[in-house]
């Protein structure tokens, strides 16, 4: 089983997309993949606005019903959300924020998909350029090469 690490990028094209999302619920369903978020995918879904509420709808059903919550792997004051994430020795999280402290909330969700995802789901060009050259073990995939995964079925 693969276990994905969506970026609130991903889970918004997969939401996007009719036959991508019943795809990815389907494969889902059958226990052929897992997929993961943390809060921080979670608040920026709940804070899309009510001009978009059927799409943020969608997503919340979509995350609360077919993705796996887990515990952020690094814990940032003001960021990490109390029994929603552990400890660690900060070494991905401060690879990924070097020189730009903008980033925290990306090197937390990275850093979480290090510890035990195989892929991380991203079109995010800054996290994904961090990622190759900080946590070279981490495989990347587009939100293209994802739904390729489940269109080419």
């Amino acid at each position: 089983m693969l276990v994905f690490m969506l970026d609130t990028n991903a889970l918004n094209y997969i939401g996007d997309s009719t036959i991508l999302f019943e795809k990815v619920i389907s494969s889902v369903k059958s226990g052929e993949i897992t997929l993961c978020i943390t809060h921080i995918q979670l608040d920026e879904i709940n804070a899309i606005s009510d001009s978009k509420s059927e799409l943020r709808s969608k997503l919340q059903y979509f995350i609360q019903d077919y993705c796996k919550r887990i515990p952020t792997m690094g814990v940032v004051c003001g960021i990490s959300a109390l029994g929603e994430c552990g400890f660690s020795d900060g070494k991905d999280i401060n690879a990924i924020t070097k020189n730009s402290p903008k980033m925290i909330y990306d090197a937390l969700i990275a850093a979480t998909a290090n510890s035990g995802s195989d892929y991380l789901v991203t079109n995010d060009d800054d996290l994904r350029k961090r990622v190759v050259k900080e946590l070279p073990g981490l495989a990347l995939l587009t939100n293209e090469e994802f739904q390729k995964i489940f269109l080419n079925k």
